[in-house]
């Protein structure tokens, strides 16, 4: 065999270099291609032969029959659109950049073209329009069940399990508890976790026993997620859960100065009392850690420390993970006033209904002069490419307007973070505006010195392109 490839590899250089290839061929080979420019022609039949006959890898496995890639609902966008989201998947590399990008086509009613893109089989980040491709990706046949139960559960692909999942959540929570129950502890951690995350929406009080049962999950995301869900119905009822609660509210004092309550924050003893605190805060509840205090929801948040104080911070994201639900209103108040900490804005806002959260959005974009729009993209992450020219335009929109012009004599390392930042900027004005303001905002960087054909612009171009509703 190596003799062969050795021939083979002697052809090939010989006739990379314009030279006859018979002097290097075997002995053998010559005599069965005879002389001349015939000779030459058979040897290249033969060179042929081996290499795509002959020498055809074997696979390590036998082949198996694959059905064909399943259509997902949705169509794929336009040709020209599919040249810039097959150029902007190819460049992007985070993974939350590419949901980002995923969410914009979505709520425009596209999906990626197969031909463009296909996610990895590991993809569950993945919304719930692509299940059929990560379905098809693990080799799961699609169940020829009617209904999801106890029964056919197994019979279920993952992704069309949980979407199903949530559709009956939706329809009939108690069955899908009942469901949950029975099927859910025997799952992957990872899936427990998905599975908790359906909880989060329509949460009532008759979830609390399904959530007990987790609070002390082998998952510690599991856990984590179950307890802080399980905060949001109210104090703990368990002994444990109880005397955290009195712990953590022992790092706090009301004290009463004439007529005016106030809460105080006892002065810490050091690192470890302060890592307590913290730990404290993911263990426990508001609700709980007000009930402790003595007080109600909304009379603690109104007695917080001020949002740069750090427990200040800490009590506010508590409130915003674990809050209830009729805490919502006065956090959004409070946050629409610039007075709740960045750290519990995202926490707040994937909580509130659209409208709210997009107001949310707005405000920030207002006040802020990041022309990188990184908290604006947390908060919009559920709604991508939803905002008007109008919503878009704020302090930080100015600033990277401002960094399109070159200054003279820009040193080079100056002159890339400038294009990095401009670049990362133009993405995200990508995913934030609707289609008319990315159409808008084209124009005006343009006008603004970038030229029209600028990769950079991709993002905006592509949104501007994916009109809601418009199937041409």
């Amino acid at each position: 065999m190596r003799e062969i490839e050795a021939a083979l590899g002697a052809l090939r250089a010989a006739w990379m270099a314009g030279r006859p290839a018979a002097e290097a061929a075997p002995p053998e080979w010559r005599d069965v291609a005879g002389p001349g420019a015939g000779g030459e022609l058979a040897l290249a039949a033969i060179a042929g032969q081996a290499l795509e006959v002959a020498f055809r890898l074997r696979p390590g496995s036998p082949l198996e029959d694959r059905p064909p890639l399943p259509r997902l609902g949705l169509p794929a966008p336009p040709n020209d659109a599919r040249e810039i989201a097959r150029r902007l998947m190819a460049s992007l590399r985070d993974e939350a950049e590419k949901a980002r990008l995923i969410g914009l086509m979505l709520a425009r009613g596209r999906v990626m073209h197969p031909a463009d893109w296909m996610p990895a089989s590991g993809d569950d980040w993945l919304p719930d329009a692509y299940g059929p491709w990560l379905d098809w990706l693990r080799g799961e046949a699609a169940s020829g069940a009617s209904a999801l139960t106890e029964a056919s559960w197994a019979a279920w692909p993952w992704r069309a399990c949980r979407a199903e999942l949530r559709r009956l959540r939706r329809a009939d929570p108690a069955a899908a508890r009942t469901l949950i129950a029975a099927r859910a502890p025997s799952e992957p951690a990872d899936r427990r976790v998905q599975i908790l995350e359906l909880l989060a929406e329509l949460l009532e009080e008759e979830d609390a026993p399904l959530l007990a049962a987790f609070a002390n999950d082998r998952s510690p995301r599991a856990k984590q997620l179950a307890r802080g869900l399980l905060a949001r119905l109210g104090p703990g009822s368990d002994e444990a859960t109880r005397a955290a609660e009195q712990e953590l509210a022992g790092f706090f004092t009301l004290r009463r100065v004439l007529l005016i309550q106030r809460l105080e924050v006892n002065p810490l003893t050091g690192a470890a009392a302060r890592a307590r605190r913290a730990a404290l805060a993911q263990e426990v509840g508001f609700p709980g850690l007000a009930a402790a205090l003595g007080l109600s929801e909304h009379r603690l948040l109104a007695l917080l420390p001020p949002r740069e104080d750090e427990a200040g911070a800490l009590l506010q994201a508590m409130a915003a993970e674990t809050g209830s639900a009729a805490l919502l209103p006065a956090l959004r108040d409070r946050a629409l006033a610039g007075a709740l900490h960045d750290t519990a804005l995202a926490s707040l806002a994937a909580r509130l209904g659209r409208e709210e959260r997009l107001r949310l959005v707005a405000e920030r974009l207002r006040r802020d002069a990041d022309p990188q729009f990184r908290l604006p993209l947390r908060l919009a992450a559920g709604d991508p490419g939803a905002l008007t020219l109008k919503q878009v335009e704020g302090p930080g929109l100015a600033a990277l307007l401002a960094t399109v012009p070159t200054p003279a004599e820009e040193q080079p390392l100056a002159r890339q973070a400038r294009e990095r930042l401009l670049a990362a900027g133009l993405l995200a004005l990508g995913m934030l505006a609707d289609a008319p303001a990315a159409a808008a905002l084209i124009e005006r960087f343009v006008a603004g010195g970038l030229s029209i054909a600028e990769p950079r612009l991709d993002a905006l171009r592509l949104n501007a392109m994916l009109i809601p509703g418009h199937t041409p």
